[in-house]
């Protein structure tokens, strides 16, 4: 309908624009609007809009003389209105407090003890209240199209050879993410595979099923450990011999590392025993 306003952004106010927005690029992985990065010299913004990877508007900070930022949750001082931010289990709530304090945040309400939505609230350098809480994502949210190189070797002692790769990453059900990816294979052509991490535990165990059509056909099962934006996941599939997958997941990026473990006395002419990275791929 015509007549129907459309939501474009929220707009915050503060004194030193450049800072305030900043932190909230650092906080949520968004970029400038082309032509609002931060010049070489001196910075005189006073209007800045902040762009979700596709380039939709998310947060746009406006210069005001001065602002007085609400002391809530003290009694009498209503937050009037404030963000919501989600991550998807208790650990990665955690990883989000270390980051929110370390872009210059201030915890104003920590309710991580409630079993059914732990969270907690802060207030952005300029005074702006936003929470963060456990809500794992829908498993109908829209998967992201990431494009990047993926580099593979065979053997330890060949190089890396890269070429185009890309990825669709996106929820499943459970609080599960689903990565497809593609690759090529100097020799036989183009390849793909899945990766299916599932949510990790409160103690940051993981499992995951893979699937590649060169490295595994057949789907297996991984299991391992989520330590901040970083997974790690392996299997054996020999005595002594291991594979193991990295899948750092840091907005707006994704990077992938696959390791094949060489046990001891095995090391020959092509290399000695221990891990070696077999792929190397970065998608944004």
């Amino acid at each position: 309908m015509s007549d129907v306003p459309r939501l474009l952004h929220t707009v915050l106010d503060a004194v030193d624009v450049r800072a305030e927005a900043e932190f909230w690029r650092g906080l949520l992985g968004l970029t400038y609007r082309p032509g609002d990065e931060a010049p070489d010299g001196s910075d005189d913004a006073d209007w800045l809009v902040l762009v979700d990877e596709a380039g939709g508007r998310g947060l746009a900070v406006q210069e005001v003389e001065a602002l007085t930022p609400t002391r809530w949750p003290e009694p009498g001082h209503p937050s009037v209105s404030h963000l919501d931010t989600t991550v998807a289990t208790r650990l990665e709530l955690d990883t989000a407090h270390e980051r929110v304090l370390g872009l210059g945040g201030e915890l104003r309400l920590d309710r991580t003890d409630d079993p059914d939505e732990p969270l907690r609230a802060y207030a952005s350098p300029a005074g702006h209240v936003f929470c963060v809480f456990v809500a794992p994502p829908p498993a109908d949210m829209p998967r992201r199209a990431l494009t990047g190189t993926c580099a593979f070797r065979l053997m330890p002692t060949d190089d890396l050879v890269a070429a185009p790769s890309t990825l669709a990453v996106g929820a499943a059900a459970g609080g599960a993410q689903l990565l497809t990816y593609t690759w090529l294979h100097p020799d036989d052509g183009e390849q793909a595979g899945s990766l299916l991490l599932g949510a990790p535990a409160a103690d940051g165990a993981v499992s995951a099923a893979w699937t590649d059509t060169w490295h595994q056909r057949d789907l297996t099962l991984l299991t391992g450990a989520t330590r901040g934006s970083v997974t790690t996941v392996g299997y054996d599939y020999a005595p002594g011999w291991r594979w193991e997958i990295d899948v750092v997941l840091d907005a707006p990026t994704v990077g992938m590392v696959m390791r094949n473990v060489v046990p001891e006395g095995q090391d020959d002419q092509d290399g000695p025993a221990g891990p070696y990275d077999v792929i190397r791929a970065r998608w944004t």
